[in-house]
């Protein structure tokens, strides 16, 4: 549905004609399999190790594209960031009696928040990178257009392997 009402609100006139269309394409190949792999791993993490540790993980993954744009992109530190990033541990402090109260994480799991802290940092340091080295060659809705078609192939083939695609 995302790639539907995407593609029918993009507009593709000159297209054809972009520059760098391979790297971007490429660039949101990789991110639409890293979209829904973390998706899938995030789901696993909820079921095996709780709702609490699962969003723990995703929610410090946020440090990655703070610390893109602050050493690759040489951003300014503001007191909004300073802020932000204070609210986001005092977020995860408040999760910390729900952690506690949650059953024993197996260790055979505990992989899972782990994959899932890097895989949501990488996918959101890949759309910093998209903002700074791409969005002067290619409208956002169109990557994001192909992000979620890459998306739904890498979902779609998996669902095929695992013979659980239905309708």
């Amino acid at each position: 549905v995302a790639v539907l009402i995407s593609v029918f609100s993009t507009d593709w006139n000159g297209f054809e004609e972009q520059r760098g269309l391979i790297p971007i394409l490429i660039h949101s190949a990789i991110l639409g399999f890293l979209f829904i792999a973390n998706f899938m791993i995030y789901s696993k993490s909820i079921d095996k190790n709780g709702m609490g540790i699962s969003i723990a993980a995703m929610r410090m993954s946020l440090m990655f594209p703070i610390l893109l744009s602050l050493v690759i992109y040489n951003e300014d530190v503001t007191t909004g960031l300073i802020l932000g990033i204070i609210l986001s541990f005092v977020s995860l402090l408040l999760l910390v009696p729900s952690l506690k109260k949650e059953r024993r994480v197996q260790l055979k799991f505990a992989v899972l928040p782990v994959l899932l802290f890097f895989i949501s940092g990488i996918t959101d340091s890949g759309l910093k990178v998209f903002e700074q080295e791409f969005s002067m060659l290619f409208d956002e809705s169109q990557f994001l257009s192909a992000l979620f078609f890459f998306a739904f192939l890498t979902g779609s083939v998996v669902l095929l392997v695992r013979d659980q695609f239905n309708f």
